[in-house]
């Protein structure tokens, strides 16, 4: 089995002096931890509707193609394997990282918990829990043999954890809970941080994907124009003309002006998803911050946290929900 990170075997062995228990900011920190854990699995599950919804758009925008070229040759066509490795790597990455982020806050809820109700047993599995989910997130990413925070099985992480939070002093526990969870975020970052580079290489093809399944749905007149074209008019504080589709189909000029519109919020769609990006990265940074504060028996501040929570959920998409 590796060792644990070298910073939390200092602070273990630091917790000689430890008196009472911090159950206030420790019981705040859970609390915040838990909120950013959530925000996170709810933006991984609106990556993961993108990605899975780039098949289905491009299947029927190809076989409307072939069917409109060839009627006498109808045939379903497969779509393209365009980046199919990239797209098949990210498919795996988002559901680790989900899995990791409720891990996560499994493990904030259950230090919470402990805070408050001296559930002691409830957080040293959870901890052991979100160490592991993190692991194979960060293992998948990275591929770095020894990147992982702890290393061995599932059932040796929770042997080493269990050791670590042993202690019958509760201040002892929440703050080396405090240390595993902070380390197991700085992790989970960095693994996000090396994830974004795939987005990167995948933007331009969710984008020409998103608008040519679009304009496939409009060509085949199942769906009004009125809805390629009316978010620009309320944008720009204007309501569209009753026959607004109608001139939308008889005039070509308009249809590639539809057409450039239904481009540009596909970019936007795409910008605003690097913006959430940056923002759960942010928001992990913040948390990781504020874990170094309590551990170090400074006031814990929240500000940061919170700010960036806003942020990201400033620029998250309406329509997602926590299914």
């Amino acid at each position: 089995m590796r060792a644990l990170k070298f910073s939390t075997v200092l602070f273990a062995a630091a917790l000689a002096g430890c008196v009472s228990a911090p159950r206030g900011p420790a019981a705040s920190l859970a609390a915040s931890g838990a909120e950013v854990s959530a925000a996170l699995g709810t933006e991984f599950r609106a990556t993961a509707r993108e990605i899975s919804n780039i098949d289905r758009g491009n299947t029927f925008r190809a076989t409307l193609d072939r069917c409109t070229s060839f009627p006498t040759g109808c045939a379903v066509v497969a779509p393209s394997q365009a980046n199919e490795e990239a797209r098949q790597k990210l498919v795996q990455a988002i559901a680790l990282r989900a899995s990791a982020a409720a891990a996560l806050e499994g493990a904030y809820l259950a230090m919470g918990e402990e805070a408050q109700y001296d559930a002691r047993g409830d957080m040293e599995l959870a901890v052991g829990e979100a160490i592991s989910a993190v692991n194979a997130y960060s293992d998948f990413v990275l591929a770095t043999p020894g990147a992982s925070l702890i290393g061995g099985q599932v059932g040796e992480i929770a042997k080493f954890v269990s050791g670590l939070l042993a202690e019958r002093q509760q201040r002892k526990r929440l703050l080396q809970a405090s240390a595993l969870i902070r380390e197991a975020n700085e992790t989970f970052r960095n693994a996000l941080l090396a994830e974004a580079a795939i987005h990167a290489s995948l933007r331009t093809y969710i984008i020409d994907s998103r608008t040519d399944a679009r304009v496939a749905l409009f060509d085949a007149g199942l769906v009004s124009g009125e809805q390629l074209v009316g978010r620009l008019a309320d944008d720009l504080g204007l309501a569209l003309r009753k026959n607004a589709d109608r001139v939308l189909r008889r005039s070509d000029a308009a249809r590639m002006a539809a057409r450039a519109t239904i481009a540009a919020d596909a970019r936007e769609e795409v910008r605003l998803a690097q913006s959430r990006y940056s923002a759960s990265v942010a928001a992990l940074g913040a948390l990781i911050r504020t874990h170094q504060q309590f551990e170090a028996e400074r006031s814990v501040t929240l500000g940061d946290v919170a700010r960036f929570l806003a942020e990201l959920d400033a620029v998250t998409d309406p329509a997602v929900d926590d299914e």
